[in-house]
């Protein structure tokens, strides 16, 4: 299912470093990450949505883990997955947390994360991966 996000402000990403105190992160495709409100009337969760390049999805702070529940690609084999991928594992490496994807229900996408991308499994459909925290 696609998500369309509002127009976001210029900095209003929830994952991007805290201005002034860590150097700037550049994506693959220097992409910005965007993050708004998922204004759903059961949204009980705390999911928000984000976009990167042509990717959007929803993802939340689960704790110990960001989570990823859903990502949509406008224009697939473009790259820009690749981009989600890099502006998570870099929040979870800076923050010291595990990133989560939930619900992979894609056979050869769940193949992909663990044979490729260091995900391992973690109950029926979801990946997970753990990260060691950045040194100041």
């Amino acid at each position: 299912m696609k998500t369309s996000l509002p127009p976001a402000e210029p900095g209003s990403s929830l994952l991007a470093p805290p201005r002034g105190q860590c150097a700037p992160f550049r994506s693959p495709h220097g992409l910005e990450f965007f993050s708004a409100e998922w204004r759903r009337p059961y949204n009980l969760d705390g999911w928000l949505l984000f976009k990167i390049g042509t990717c959007d999805g929803q993802w939340r702070d689960g704790g110990d883990a960001y989570e990823i529940l859903s990502v949509y690609n406008d224009q697939p084999g473009n790259g820009h997955f690749e981009d989600v991928l890099a502006w998570f594992e870099q929040s979870c490496r800076r923050d010291g947390k595990a990133l989560r994807i939930r619900e992979v229900w894609n056979p050869r996408l769940k193949r992909h994360l663990m044979e490729r991308r260091g995900f391992r499994a973690m109950g029926l459909d979801d990946v997970v991966k753990t990260f060691e925290a950045e040194v100041a």
